[in-house]
């Protein structure tokens, strides 16, 4: 009896540790982070489809749509208590990620089978720099995604095929790389279920996987938004998004060169890991049984890796992009700190305890370093966004139209609705929207102009079609041009209205919530 009280104890309080010290290393980065182009994109769909608004019809997304529902699910709740909207989406996504640690700890558990290894998983986990700089101070839309694919695997290495392919399925509606664990569910069955078995087995996994996407389906039919869901999530990624021309070496080389910049010592720990799980799977599928191939090592972490570092070396934008990557990482740390404690046990039995604790000792100094490092760098950076807005709202007084861009952090902030679904822009989908306008860029220009928009943002939109389009826009009256921080703004009356409202010198009064009120300035202002 007391070791089955032990027993229940550890089980309990082991995954309660990882999800407290997830936690903690999490909320170090704070709340109040500036509200990137790609965290605006779901805020932005979140605020529409709580005005009944679907995704893709509100906002031109390449990714599938969870994210969007998931903002909303934020708003909602923050609707209840009349919070800030922004903050409560944060907090959901800050949520998933700290029961990613979770599901870390029992993948890890699970794969490794030993207790202190699903330990060793979680904590190194929770230590990935670039992973938890976005928890708190999103929302990054693939922090939910990661938290599918951990409980997918999890329940793929147990053989539980029809939940594989339900939670296999919502990671996929949050990226589209993330289908492969949902192709896992449905073929992985067909190897390693009990004979007479399998097609039922691999049946389970698919039905599992058809269901959320059916519903997703369905949904986007009711509201008669299926026609831009194709569009937006499935003909644009596969046909319309223009990559960079780069061999193969150039895009690994950015790839490493991304880890080393934004994970620093935590990068080094995700590509030892990873090498680790590599070998890991090599020294399984040399031996010679049978069963070998129903390992979780070679039949899940091997394929979906090789596939996910296919993909990246395919196309890859920036440090969110390795998030597919950690669990691995972790995953294989925890399999050196198992590999290390057997080769111990096998020169003196009781020497596996100590190799194990020592892996645990050496995991908590890199999480006290972590504490160390990670620390709320945001600076105050969403209160001066909001003073923008606050500046910005002088020169799109209500009534106005603001039509964005680029980048829809100014409609977020301010609570507005664009007039054109196509906001998000950049050198990947600029030329994409050219070729299918009637008119190339000046029928697109003539699309802005038709909504007759007080300011034009071309806040966001670097490449070289937005200098082209600044021009056609500028020829048509909107001549003044304003920096309202980074944010650029063009109005016929921009500059006459800012030096008239910086005269008073006075500064604005921002309310706590976001949303059309986030903005209340109750003096005239200049720019922030």
């Amino acid at each position: 009896m007391p070791g089955l009280t032990r027993d229940r104890a550890l089980a309990v309080g082991a995954p309660l540790v990882c999800l407290v010290v997830a936690g903690v290393l999490f909320a170090l980065y704070g709340i109040e982070g500036r509200l990137s182009r790609d965290e605006s994109i779901y805020v932005y769909g979140g605020q529409q489809l709580t005005h009944g608004v679907a995704p893709y019809v509100s906002i031109f997304d390449p990714k599938t749509p969870l994210a969007h529902f998931l903002a909303a699910a934020g708003i909602a709740v923050a609707s209840l208590y009349g919070g800030d909207q922004l903050r409560a989406i944060r907090v959901l996504f800050y949520v998933s990620a700290c029961l990613t640690a979770v599901a870390m700890y029992l993948l890890g558990q699970r794969v490794w089978r030993s207790r202190a290894a699903g330990v060793v998983t979680a904590l190194v986990f929770s230590c990935f720099t670039g992973f938890a700089e976005d928890a708190l101070s999103g929302p990054d839309a693939k922090t939910p995604g990661v938290l599918m694919c951990g409980v997918s695997m999890w329940l793929l290495a147990g053989r539980r095929w029809f939940w594989a392919g339900v939670t296999a399925a919502l990671a996929f509606l949050v990226w589209q790389p993330f289908g492969i664990y949902a192709v896992l569910a449905v073929v992985l069955p067909l190897f390693q279920a009990e004979r007479g078995q399998r097609l039922r087995s691999g049946a389970a996994g698919l039905l599992g996987g058809a269901i959320p996407v059916a519903a997703c389906v369905i949904y986007f039919a009711i509201t008669g938004a299926l026609g831009p869901f194709v569009t937006d999530a499935i003909l644009f990624p596969l046909n319309g998004a223009e990559h960079k021309t780069q061999s193969v070496i150039t895009r690994a080389d950015l790839i490493r060169q991304v880890i080393v910049r934004y994970y620093g010592v935590s990068g080094i720990v995700l590509i030892v890991g990873m090498a680790v799980v590599l070998v890991a799977a090599a020294v399984v599928a040399a031996r010679r049984s049978g069963r070998r191939w129903r390992h979780p090592v070679v039949a899940v972490l091997l394929p979906s890796m090789i596939f996910e570092i296919a993909y990246a070396l395919t196309d890859f934008q920036g440090y969110p992009d390795v998030y597919p990557f950690l669990a691995y990482g972790a995953l294989g740390v925890a399999g050196l700190a198992v590999l290390l404690a057997g080769a111990a046990a096998r020169v003196r039995a009781r020497a596996r305890p100590a190799v194990l604790a020592a892996s645990l000792a050496a995991v908590a100094v890199l999480v006290a370093f972590s504490g160390i490092w990670f620390r709320d760098g945001s600076d105050e950076l969403l209160k001066r966004e909001l003073l923008r807005t606050c500046a910005m709202t002088r020169l799109v007084p209500p009534g106005n139209t603001l039509f964005a861009l680029g980048d829809p952090t100014p409609l977020v902030l301010s609570g507005r609705t664009n007039p054109d679904p196509f906001i998000w822009v950049d050198s990947r989908n600029s030329a994409w929207k050219i070729s299918h306008t009637k008119g190339g860029i000046r029928g697109w220009a003539r699309q802005v102009l038709a909504s007759n928009p007080a300011v034009i943002s071309l806040y966001g939109w670097t490449s070289d079609s937005r200098y082209r389009m600044a021009h056609l826009l500028k020829s048509h009256g909107y001549t003044g041009h304003q920096m309202v921080g980074e944010w650029v703004l063009l109005s016929p009356t921009a500059a006459a209205l800012l030096r008239a409202h910086a005269t008073t010198g006075a500064q604005p009064h921002l309310s706590s919530a976001t949303g059309p009120e986030s903005a209340d300035c109750a003096t005239t202002t200049g720019a922030a």
